[in-house]
């Protein structure tokens, strides 16, 4: 078969002719140590880059302070929650706040409180801009985190709640009632 593709034959005799003297002089030792050594600097500059990617999709942690967490003690009949905290935007760009989320009520939204006309509204917030340098306060009368359907086991104890900004920011915090 070999005898069909010349240049195939040729090639395979090159290379045994290759190791045979490689061996014979000692460069295979040479050749493995320095095949060995590249492989593990492929390794080191993939590992290296997986984890400057990853610190680039994380965004940067240190552009948002979470603050002053405050839960009002919940009612034991009480089916929902509030948190009020401060968000800080230490960063040279606004930042955009989307989502809460936690583990201890089956539903967490960002919610604005308003009295109008005299009536008391709350009402869903999709997005919070915070400008570079700025804080917004969630308060009450005004913006918190409303926790709904809350688990009366779990709540009583510290949990995490979970934000989520726009460009897959990722923050968290620790609530203690």
């Amino acid at each position: 078969m070999l005898n069909s593709y010349p240049k195939l034959r040729l090639m395979l005799v090159k290379s045994t002719i290759f190791h045979q003297v490689a061996r014979l002089t000692g460069f295979v030792s040479i050749i493995t140590i320095a095949a060995q050594i590249m492989n593990k600097m492929k390794l080191l500059l993939t590992i290296l880059l997986m984890f400057g990617t990853a610190q680039l999709l994380a965004g940067n942690h240190e552009s948002i302070e979470i603050s002053d967490v405050v839960m009002p003690k919940v009612p034991s009949v009480s089916p929902t929650a509030a948190i009020y905290l401060t968000i800080t935007n230490t960063g040279k760009s606004k930042v955009a706040l989307l989502d809460a989320s936690t583990n201890v009520a089956h539903h967490t939204m960002i919610h604005q409180s308003k009295v109008e006309n005299g009536v008391a509204k709350m009402k869903h917030v999709d997005k919070l801009e915070i400008e570079s340098g700025k804080s917004l306060k969630f308060v009450p009368g005004g913006y918190h985190i409303m926790l709904m359907g809350i688990d009366k086991g779990l709540i009583t104890k510290p949990f995490e709640v979970h934000l989520t900004f726009e460009q897959d920011i990722k923050e968290s915090f620790t609530v203690t009632p």
